[in-house]
């Protein structure tokens, strides 16, 4: 019984700690907007501004390869019934 508990206190523990440790992890994966200098920014921090953003504008559209469009997925009303009977082409692997 006390390993039961303990292995249940661990599980509870090590939960906890995932969940804590998850907004910290995922906050590194998306960009975060450059701040922009004013207006009495040096040319290089201009500079600087322009490459940052050009960067955050380039994570933020590219394209996701490998995922499908909606044109191009059926949705699930129009797949059909199973059951329903229709013409059935005889393959070479079904002979």
């Amino acid at each position: 019984m006390a390993a039961a508990r303990r292995c249940l206190s661990l599980l509870l523990l090590s939960t906890c700690v995932a969940l804590l440790l998850e907004p910290l992890l995922g906050a590194q994966g998306a960009p975060l907007e450059p701040v922009y200098p004013g207006d009495n920014a040096t040319p290089e921090q201009m500079a600087q501004y322009a490459a940052d953003l050009r960067r955050y504008i380039n994570m933020l559209t590219r394209p996701r390869y490998g995922k499908r469009q909606k044109e191009d997925t059926l949705a699930f009303s129009e797949w059909g019934s199973p059951h329903a009977a229709g013409p059935w082409e005889l393959s070479p692997m079904n002979l």
